[in-house]
């Protein structure tokens, strides 16, 4: 299960993710990410409770990256360690900003 939790302010959408990003919830996120992408110029997800992300999440993060051309426009903090795995494992440690 999977809850987020949206805060925008001016430009900056910070989002906060609680359990898992998976297939049954991807769809979700992905729903939140794409309205989002219009009206903000920086995405932070914090994923202190981010219990797990499989890779109909990393698809989801994919396609919100290749929207847009700006770097350093989306961003993850307080990855824990299995979530750091999983990003780590798959190369998004290279296309990210992970603070």
């Amino acid at each position: 299960m999977l809850k987020i939790t949206s805060n925008v302010e001016k430009k900056k959408a910070m989002l906060t993710l609680e359990g898992s990003v998976d297939t049954s919830s991807a769809r979700e996120f992905d729903n939140v990410i794409m309205q989002l992408l219009d009206s903000v110029d920086e995405i932070v997800i914090d994923c202190k409770d981010l219990e797990y992300i499989s890779s109909a999440g990393l698809r989801v993060i994919m396609a919100a990256l290749q929207s847009k051309t700006k770097d350093d426009w989306f961003k993850m903090v307080h990855v824990n360690e299995p979530v750091m795995e999983v990003l780590d494992m798959t190369g998004f440690t290279e296309l990210l900003v992970i603070e």
